[in-house]
């Protein structure tokens, strides 16, 4: 069975919540619109539904990236076979790169 980096595993998931809770909230957004088309509001039904449509694009846009993105940070958190067998998962840096420097604060 394979392990993964709890803290890497868990920022995987955090962020395809956030971003499932963006892309339900611009489906959300455009039911809105449209509702409102529908009790006569001042935008002409066929701007309703094209901004409507737009805004369902752009959701099913943003749920395929955060599909490929929680896939990226899933593949990243799984320990390598030596770190697994060594208990190395849980690092308290997890995470940080390690391969650049901040610069010294004046």
């Amino acid at each position: 069975m394979k392990k993964y980096d709890p803290a890497l595993r868990s920022r995987a998931w955090a962020g395809l919540a956030l971003r499932a809770a963006v892309a339900g909230y611009l489906i959300y957004l455009a039911v809105k619109i449209v509702s409102g088309m529908m009790e006569g509001g001042p935008v002409p039904s066929w701007g309703a539904w094209g901004i409507a449509a737009a805004f369902a694009a752009v959701a099913v846009c943003f749920c395929v990236y955060a599909w490929k993105a929680f896939r990226k940070a899933w593949k990243a958190a799984a320990l390598s076979e030596e770190m697994a067998a060594a208990g190395d998962g849980g690092d308290k840096d997890a995470g940080v790169r390690r391969d650049t420097e901040s610069p010294p604060f004046k």
